[in-house]
């Protein structure tokens, strides 16, 4: 089946009417992080941390911002409207200018134009908002108490 015709991914169609993007397919070939793929990718498909859509999987118990108290905490919301993050926009605003975006800045440009990744990620970060979402420790049973994961430093690398 066609991906435009698809039935299923509407949030990820909505940004990217293409097949999926090269910069975020994998985070060996990128050179923003893992959590930042990931967090990114959870805003493509609309699967988020945002209280919409924990609001829809009755996990929150409202959809409201908790920056704003608005009604809904979307991804447009968070990205483009929450006056919470006002100081935040020009950044965005001028990445996009600069990657020949012209004109109001809009989330499929935000979250599918490889030069704005890192503009993006940073504004994320910049917020706070995912704060602590990927700081979780991998804990083993004794006596094990970590593990490292960096496959860049070990031993299997040639």
């Amino acid at each position: 089946m066609e991906w435009r015709r698809a039935t299923t991914g509407p949030g990820l169609r909505a940004v990217d009417r293409s097949r999926p993007s090269l910069i975020l397919r994998s985070p060996y070939t990128s050179s923003a992080s893992r959590a930042t793929i990931s967090l990114i990718s959870r805003l493509r498909t609309d699967f988020s941390e945002l209280n919409a859509h924990r609001f829809r999987c009755r996990l929150s118990p409202s959809p409201a911002c908790e920056s704003c108290g608005a009604a809904y905490e979307t991804r447009a919301h968070f990205l483009l409207h929450c006056p919470a993050w006002d100081h935040l926009r020009p950044a965005l605003q001028h990445a996009s200018y600069s990657a020949g975006i012209l004109g109001a800045v809009d989330v499929p440009s935000l979250l599918h134009h490889p030069k704005l990744l890192k503009t993006v990620a940073q504004f994320i970060a910049n917020t706070g908002r995912f704060d602590g979402l990927h700081s979780l420790s991998l804990s083993l049973s004794p006596p094990y108490t970590s593990i490292n994961l960096d496959l860049q430093k070990s031993h299997y690398s040639t």
